[in-house]
């Protein structure tokens, strides 16, 4: 092919803080930006987080009428805007067979010749009646993609139904920024006037499938066994006021700090002691990965994929143990002998840094493109 830019049309759920959304906004960061043209068009709600850090790197934002306002409306706009686009590979980002192939058949007769789907998920928060199409539609949605990808061997199995011909692709981290120093550790605890106290993670969003009400039962029962913790939250949501009311009702308000949304993620775990994630499905957990590259010991439930477990870090714990259990596994592993937590960050830059996945995704565009 020519000098031309590569089109890359990726569709989202939203622009939202997550962790397909922050995969790709990183990529979009250190991707060749002279080499590849992204834009984006998003299903869900106006006005997301990375919506203007996309288009100060150049990348234009549309948005779909939701289905379930218009169904012709929906897609007769994605019909429309591939058609005019003339993009060199669609790049679904998804958790759901059944809608991504509505919209693959929308791209194909706009006449999308490259199409990339790519699974997020091991689960659909969707009704049932959805997810038994879901399971219908997988077989169709295998035999008509291009290019299969996704974040763990489950996803895979998810989405495709099989993760034959499906290629793994991880969520890239900036590892440089998790690498831990004593120096910076104990700087920022002081900054916070939190030296001498034990301190805990959590980044994600503020959902169901978070599991934050079993977190903080967990955190309550962690105060028990240590009178000086702290529980810091990472994020925002549609059940940040319940949260905030079972703070209350726990008489945690001075224990449990609520940072919304922050851009500097890496710092609330680099003065931290221990990362609980507790929740009832995921993929693969980007905050994990990260927790891990910022040497956190990491205590998640044992429903998540445990391909997240890289290093000797993360204790997996079932969600059918108490409270009680798993802030006792959480405060005796607390005082195990550890290495050096920047060593770390050299295991998980080896497959996850953003340079090496950014690269991996650049070569399959462009074979993709050169083949059209």
């Amino acid at each position: 092919m020519d000098n031309a830019k590569i089109r890359i049309l990726h569709i989202v759920g939203s622009l939202n803080v997550g962790g397909a959304e922050t995969m790709i906004v990183n990529i979009f960061r250190h991707i060749d930006r002279d080499r590849f043209d992204f834009s984006f068009l998003v299903n869900g709600s106006r006005g997301g987080y990375y919506e203007k850090a996309v288009q100060q790197l150049g990348g234009s934002v549309d948005y779909l009428p939701k289905r379930r306002q218009s169904l012709p409306d929906h897609y007769c706009e994605l019909y429309r805007i591939i058609k005019r686009g003339r993009y060199h590979v669609i790049h679904f980002h998804t958790q759901n067979a059944f809608l991504t192939s509505t919209q693959l058949i929308a791209a194909r007769l706009a006449g999308a010749k490259c199409i990339a789907v790519h699974s997020h998920n091991t689960r659909d928060w969707r009704k049932q009646s959805l997810l038994l199409v879901h399971k219908l539609c997988r077989h169709y949605l295998y035999r008509h993609t291009d290019i299969r990808l996704a974040c763990s061997r489950a996803a895979a199995i998810w989405l495709f139904g099989t993760e034959r011909n499906v290629e793994v692709f991880p969520l890239p981290i900036v590892c440089e920024n998790f690498l831990f120093s004593e120096s910076k550790y104990r700087n920022l605890r002081k900054d916070a006037q939190w030296e001498g106290k034990a301190v805990y993670a959590h980044v994600g969003r503020f959902s169901d499938v978070k599991n934050h009400k079993f977190l903080l039962e967990v955190f309550a029962q962690i105060k028990r066994l240590e009178k000086d913790s702290i529980l810091i939250l990472a994020g925002d949501g549609e059940l940040r006021e319940e949260i905030k009311n079972q703070i209350r009702e726990l008489n945690l308000e001075k224990d449990v700090m609520l940072c919304g949304v922050v851009a500097d993620v890496y710092n609330k775990l680099i003065m931290s002691d221990g990362f609980i994630f507790p929740s009832k499905y995921e993929g693969f957990p980007t905050s994990v990965l990260e927790a891990q590259a910022a040497g956190l010991p990491c205590y998640i439930s044992d429903t998540i994929t445990p391909e997240i477990k890289i290093t000797d870090l993360v204790t997996m714990i079932s969600l059918e143990a108490s409270a009680e259990d798993w802030a006792k596994t959480i405060v005796i592993d607390q005082k195990r002998e550890r290495t050096n937590r920047a060593l770390y960050n050299q295991i998980i830059a080896q497959q996850y840094d953003i340079d090496a996945v950014t690269g991996r995704l650049m070569s399959l565009y462009k074979e993709a493109a050169e083949k059209i």
